[in-house]
């Protein structure tokens, strides 16, 4: 065999694995820094209503530009898989939970606008959260062009790869004709919505992972250790979820017990899928630490 041909090879899937790893850990570091400014604002602001709320505190540019880095870091993780596509579907739903804050109860933030009757965004925001919703559409749409024209002309498109590409198509378009049509809708809701499909998404990849553990890890209890690790994740996530819809729809009912509770339910539900968010992004990582066994092609 060519020695060095050999030794080539060996250097490229060397830094092919580092960077791989550095992504995760990229992902993980951008959610200890979103813990960590989370924290600060709570000393300084006063306690937070929800962890989304930090886009109204003083920690609003680590929270925006943590997601940035996160759905940045999940693009770079890109690949052809069915779990790289919905990483791809999660880094186009990521700056939408950024850049869209959460309605808002009067007093909730210091200076707010909202009237006593119903939450809601204060106009000050408005023109940020238009200016970034424009712009987020159209690199969207071009972000998916440029796929297109990259997988034609390198002759690797298939009909899995037209599908995740109309996936991603539908995404963008819908989210951008729903802030053109149904403004005062898209204000409402784009943030719940992109925050639900983003953690609903996890979930299913958890569950892959969960599945393939066997086959990835050399030993039978490595893969026990991982499936069980990556199962209780999905669980959790998708209960943290339920739990999250339940109390937004139980809180604009005006259900007194879940409105005047003593325990900020929203944050604690949000807490819980950030941190799982986390442990799901550190185990894999140490489980793939010395390469991307798992990865197939879907051509």
């Amino acid at each position: 065999m060519d020695g060095g041909r050999g030794m080539g090879m060996r250097l490229h899937n060397t830094a092919t694995e580092r960077t791989y790893r550095y992504v995760r850990l990229s992902i993980v570091g951008a959610v200890v820094l979103l813990g960590v400014g989370i924290a600060v604002a709570t000393w300084v602001d006063g306690p937070l209503g929800s962890v989304s709320a930090t886009y109204y505190s003083s920690a609003h540019d680590v929270f925006v530009g943590s997601i940035f880095a996160i759905a940045i870091s999940l693009v770079a993780l890109s690949g052809d898989s069915l779990e790289q596509v919905l990483l791809d579907y999660m880094a186009i739903c990521a700056p939408v939970i950024a850049v869209v804050p959460p309605l808002i109860a009067a007093g909730e933030v210091p200076g707010s606008t909202c009237p006593e009757t119903a939450p809601c965004i204060p106009s000050v925001f408005l023109p940020q959260i238009w200016t970034a919703t424009t712009s987020l559409v159209i690199v969207g749409v071009l972000g998916v062009l440029l796929a297109l024209v990259l997988t034609v002309v390198q002759g690797r498109m298939t009909p899995a790869r037209g599908l995740a590409l109309a996936g991603a198509a539908a995404i963008v378009v819908t989210f951008g004709l729903w802030a053109w049509l149904a403004p005062a809708s898209y204000l409402a809701g784009a943030h719940v919505t992109a925050a639900s499909i983003f953690f609903g998404l996890i979930v299913v990849i958890a569950v892959f992972s969960a599945i393939r553990a066997y086959r990835v890890c050399r030993t039978p209890r490595g893969g026990t250790v991982y499936r069980t690790l990556y199962t209780a994740v999905a669980t959790g996530i998708a209960l943290a979820v339920l739990f999250l819809l339940t109390v937004i729809a139980l809180t604009l009912a005006g259900v007194e017990a879940v409105v005047n509770s003593p325990v900020p339910l929203v944050f604690v539900g949000e807490v819980v899928a950030l941190g799982l968010f986390a442990v799901f992004w550190t185990t894999q990582t140490i489980q793939l630490w010395d390469g991307e066994p798992e990865r197939s092609d879907a051509g």
